[in-house]
């Protein structure tokens, strides 16, 4: 288990038998939440599979069922299940050309040193 801020992790390296310990966490904190009034909203839950040999069991969070991705975003970083980087450096190339295509755009030089240091300022922090 680990916690940033308001976000909870749930994870396990022995999938095969800690199946029910983690439904069992769940439901323990679908009570406790209940019990002290906090809201979580199932729908912005989700259960990621790493491996090939995950048996990708199915998880309940109360009554509703928590969606299982192949990808997600987690503190900024996208994850897939094959622990690909690709959708990360897409999604960042994609920012990146955006804020640099607004660079072009509002700017108008042909100053290199002023155009470094935009890029550096506006594009290279992405």
């Amino acid at each position: 288990m680990a916690f940033f801020a308001d976000d909870l992790k749930v994870f396990s390296t022995d999938v095969h038998s800690d199946t029910p310990a983690i439904q069992l966490f769940l439901d323990k904190l679908t009570d406790w939440c209940a019990l002290n009034k906090l809201a979580v909203a199932p729908q912005k839950c989700a259960v990621i599979h790493f491996g090939p040999n995950n048996p990708k069991r199915a998880y309940k969070y109360g009554p509703t069922p928590i969606p299982i991705a192949t990808d997600l975003r987690d503190l900024g970083i996208h994850v897939s299940d094959d622990l690909s980087w690709d959708a990360h450096v897409n999604n960042i190339s994609k920012k990146a050309c955006g804020r640099l295509f607004q660079l072009f755009k509002t700017v108008k030089t042909n100053d290199c040193r002023l155009l470094t240091r935009l890029f550096k300022v506006y594009v290279l922090p992405i």
